[in-house]
């Protein structure tokens, strides 16, 4: 099972809530709304709470390995060299 938690990898709650938010709206262009319904609701629920995040690797670990290296690959690519998984 990938674990997201480089997610949290900063201190900021609020880059937190902005790199949630970015993989949310990754989620949706790439497996869409319906497909990825349960991750994009995981991710909305960990950005109000975090210790909510359990739930979005397990949300991930359902979908395909195709669309699950596309989303981290794209993610990837909008985080700091530093903090690439």
């Amino acid at each position: 099972m990938p674990s997201l938690e480089f997610i949290c990898a900063t201190p900021d709650a609020a880059e937190t809530r902005a790199r949630l938010r970015s993989l949310r709206a990754i989620v949706r262009l790439i497996v869409g709304p319906t497909a990825g319904a349960e991750l994009i609701t995981a991710l909305c629920n960990a950005e109000i709470d975090p210790a909510a995040l359990p739930d979005v690797d397990a949300a991930f670990d359902q979908l395909a390995t195709i669309p699950r290296r596309r989303i981290l690959s794209t993610f990837a690519a909008t985080l700091p060299q530093d903090v690439r998984p």
